[in-house]
């Protein structure tokens, strides 16, 4: 199962699906009113900035120096993402899925060659 996520210019977490919230160690931020004016400009705190984040230092650098690519990061677990960029916003759309969602398919496929090529 893949992730996907939406990042503005300055690394800021715009979209995130609920069940993806635990693998970037962030929950959705549901305090606000709707019964009382906006006073004040509300900014979300640096965990939701992927560029802030000591821990994905790495794969930051690429996303924000790359309109595109990707890349193996750790979030408990191996999983790879691949990003591109937006036109106009300059927004990155991230998707990430495990590594090992992505090799079954090869192991699978490996061993139903390997079969053949022992009946052959």
């Amino acid at each position: 199962m893949a992730d996907e996520l939406l990042v503005s210019r300055d690394g800021t977490i715009l979209a995130l699906p609920p069940e993806a919230e635990g693998d970037w160690g962030v929950s959705e931020l549901l305090d606000h009113s709707y019964e009382e004016a906006i006073l004040q400009d509300t900014f979300k705190p640096d965990s939701f900035n992927i560029y802030r984040r000591a821990e994905l230092f790495d794969v930051a650098e690429a996303i924000h120096s790359a309109p595109s690519g990707q890349r193996t990061i750790d979030l408990g677990r191996p999983m790879i993402a691949a990003w591109s960029t937006i036109a106009g916003p300059e927004w990155k759309l991230i998707v990430m899925t495990s590594e090992a969602s992505v090799l079954t398919e090869a192991t699978t496929l490996r061993g139903q060659l390997a079969v053949v090529s022992q009946i052959m």
